[in-house]
C-alpha cells in the first residue's frame, strides 16, 4: 500500500517535533545560606515535576533534568578539593542526587558522594581573614587567617559577581536554556551533611527583575536561564534577577557552544 502525501507530511512532522536546538548559556545562581566550614550546599532543580507528566528518575533520560556545563577547573585545595571532586560527571541539574559516575570526595574512612549540583562558598571581601568562621572556632580560623581564595580559582572565596557578603553560595555554568520552561527552571537548594532540603517558599511575582516579567507561581526558587539569580535559603525575597556581569569573563578554555541540533525532547515554550 502506498502512503497518502497527508502521511507522508504527517511522518514527517513528528520526525521533527523529536529534534530540539540546544541554547546554551550562561547561567548564575546565588543562595545564601550561613554554614559552617563543615556543611556544604548542593543545588537540585530542572523542571518541577507538577510542569511535566513524563519526569523519571534518570537524569539522563528525563525531560525535566536540565543540561550544564561546570566552567571552573578549580585548583582543588582546602575546601575547593570537594567542589573540584563533586563537579566530575556532573551533567544536569536534577532532583535526584548523586548522577551515574559524578565524583566523590574520600577521606580515611568514609567515600562521600555529591548530592546534587555542587556550588561555591563565596564571599564580597577579599583578604577575609577568616572572620567569616564562628567566634573561637580555631579550626575554622586558622587556615583562613591570610586567606586570598578566589572562587572561580580555588572553588570558595572572593568573588566580583557576589554584592552582597559572606555565605552566598554560587553555581556558575552553561546550561542549556532550550530544555528549560519558557526560559525559566526550578531549583531549592539541599544542605549537608545535614541532608536538609531547604523549605518550600510561595514565589509569586515577588522578583525583582531588570528584564522580564515576574517569574511564574512556585512553591521554589524560579531562575531565569542565561541570567544571574539571587536567593535567600527558605525565604520567597530577597530575590533578584538581572544580566550577567562581564567580569569574570570564561575562562579561555571554554566558549559557549553555537547553537547545535540533536536528537532530544522539546523544549516548553523557549
Amino acid at each position: 500500500m502506498v502512503p497518502s502525501i497527508l502521511a507522508l507530511v504527517a511522518l514527517a512532522c513528528a520526525s521533527s517535533a523529536q529534534v530540539s536546538t540546544s541554547d546554551w548559556q550562561r547561567t548564575i545562581i546565588f543562595i545564601h545560606k550561613e554554614t559552617s566550614p563543615s556543611q556544604y550546599v548542593f543545588l537540585r532543580g530542572g523542571l518541577d515535576h507538577s510542569r511535566r507528566a513524563d519526569c523519571v528518575r534518570n537524569a539522563t533520560v528525563d525531560p525535566c533534568s536540565i543540561p550544564i556545563r561546570h566552567i571552573w577547573t578549580t585548583r582543588g585545595h582546602y575546601l575547593g578539593y570537594k567542589y573540584k571532586t563533586w563537579c566530575q560527571g556532573d551533567n544536569y541539574l536534577d532532583w535526584y542526587g548523586p548522577e551515574q559516575g559524578q565524583g566523590f570526595v574520600r577521606s580515611t574512612t568514609l567515600y562521600t558522594p555529591a548530592q546534587g549540583t555542587p556550588m561555591m562558598w563565596t564571599t564580597n571581601g577579599r583578604y577575609s581573614r577568616a572572620e567569616w568562621c564562628p567566634q573561637g572556632d580555631f579550626n575554622c580560623r586558622y587556615p583562613f587567617k591570610y586567606d586570598d581564595f578566589r572562587a572561580e580559582n580555588d572553588g570558595f572565596g572572593y568573588t566580583p559577581r557576589n554584592k552582597w557578603g559572606y555565605h552566598y553560595w554560587m553555581l556558575d555554568v552553561l546550561m542549556d536554556c532550550s530544555r528549560t520552561w519558557s526560559g525559566w527552571f526550578d531549583v531549592k537548594a539541599y544542605l549537608t551533611p545535614e541532608q536538609e532540603w531547604e523549605p518550600d517558599i510561595w514565589q509569586k511575582g515577588s522578583c525583582r527583575s531588570r528584564t522580564y516579567l515576574p517569574p511564574p507561581s512556585s512553591r521554589n526558587h524560579m531562575a531565569r536561564c542565561g541570567m544571574t539569580n539571587v536567593f535567600e535559603w527558605g525565604q520567597t525575597l530577597p530575590c533578584e534577577i538581572y544580566p550577567n556581569d562581564p567580569d569574570p569573563a570564561l575562562p579561555s578554555t571554554v566558549t559557549s557552544s553555537p547553537r547545535t541540533t540533536r536528537q532530544g525532547y522539546m523544549s516548553s515554550g523557549k
